[in-house]
């Protein structure tokens, strides 16, 4: 009996969680428009580059190639302590772009997050109200700037985007796929219910007031990741409209990380801005893993449970299946299967380990 309640117990917390992001992605889907009569908005791009000389040219490139007026828009790359090809590649592109500056970071502050200070640099040198973050390996579309226009001129202040990325060979991109349409769906589900929690710093965009009504990164600066949700927070917390953009065009495309090393130490640092989040976020993570850890777990010690494991994974395909409908991508069976084994090792052994130890950039 104390195995069946338990096994009760996590499977209705689990699904507590399914139904919150169902509903959540029902309302982001229908509560978007764009206004008939507008006026383009004035960006300004902020890139913060460490050693970034083998992906900052195609980054730039494809900003010169928006189709978007050029006058309405700067790029500020910031060379953060940069001892490879970086800088001279940048300077390349300065003198093609009228628009385009060049600022150098030689040295950062004690106990301050090398991106974060970089990127408040960029953003004190900013001219203009809107800001759009950009991580330097990101390659966007020629829609990419007029498509973010159209989600601000809805009204909202800030606007969570989605980092896409090519798939590769490997298990780690099969499993990435399916993990990040789950993160990219909780962080719409999120704003549909207004309650944002979750941002991607690889591309994303806020007002400059909503920036200055948040206190700025300077209150962030000593966690090494966090410049995005922990800001968000911020954001929230001084009730700042928030949307999310759905349409390809305003997406992003980065690379997975070319080795499982590369992906560990990316992933405890993203996990270790985690302690600084609000206590309900960190309730609601708590009580999700755990739910899915015992669902996994039960089948061990009372086999009936293992009924509503059967349950969990049919739940999961269907909300995997919906969120790669949502973000127009394309999921296998393979690509299910190593998700539920990777996502419970991930969560079980990884994450721990963001809050142990030093974290590292690279």
């Amino acid at each position: 009996m104390p195995f069946f309640l338990a096994a009760l117990l996590f499977f209705f917390i689990y699904c507590y969680f399914v139904i919150w992001w169902w509903s959540g992605i029902k309302k982001v889907q229908n509560n978007w428009l764009i206004p008939e009569s507008r006026t383009e908005h004035n960006f300004s791009i902020i890139i913060a580059a460490h050693n970034e000389e083998k992906y900052i040219g195609s980054t730039l490139e494809s900003l010169l190639r928006q189709n978007y007026p050029s006058e309405k828009y700067e790029i500020i790359v910031v060379a953060d302590r940069c001892t490879d090809k970086t800088i001279p590649i940048i300077q390349t592109f300065c003198s093609r772009f009228s628009g385009m500056s060049l600022l150098q970071v030689q040295q950062t502050p004690e106990n301050y997050s090398p991106k974060k200070y970089a990127l408040e640099q960029g953003i004190q040198a900013a001219r203009f109200s809107h800001l759009i973050l950009m991580d330097a390996d990101v390659q966007t579309g020629p829609a990419y700037l007029q498509t973010l226009d159209d989600y601000f001129a809805s009204g909202i202040e800030v606007l969570i985007n989605i980092p896409k990325f090519t798939p590769g060979e490997s298990v780690l991109s099969a499993y990435l796929l399916p993990e990040r349409l789950l993160t990219w769906s909780i962080a719409a589900a999120a704003v549909g219910h207004q309650k944002a929690f979750l941002a991607f710093g690889t591309t994303w965009g806020y007002t400059q007031r909503g920036y200055d009504l948040a206190g700025g990164l300077a209150p962030l600066s000593q966690s090494l990741g966090g410049d995005d949700d922990l800001l968000l927070a911020r954001m929230q917390h001084a009730g700042l409209t928030t949307g999310i953009c759905l349409r390809s065009a305003g997406w992003g495309q980065t690379r997975i990380p070319a080795s499982l090393r590369e992906f560990i130490i990316q992933r405890r640092r993203h996990h270790s801005a985690g302690k600084y989040y609000a206590p309900v976020v960190k309730m609601g993570y708590f009580s999700f893993h755990l739910s899915n850890l015992f669902l996994w777990l039960l089948p061990l010690f009372y086999f009936p449970a293992a009924f509503l494991l059967v349950i969990k994974f049919l739940v999961d395909m269907l909300t995997l299946r919906k969120s790669s409908q949502i973000f127009a991508e394309s999921l296998s069976v393979n690509n299910f299967f190593i998700f539920e084994i990777g996502y419970l090792l991930h969560h079980l052994l990884i994450a721990p380990l963001s809050f142990v130890g030093k974290i590292k950039w690279r």
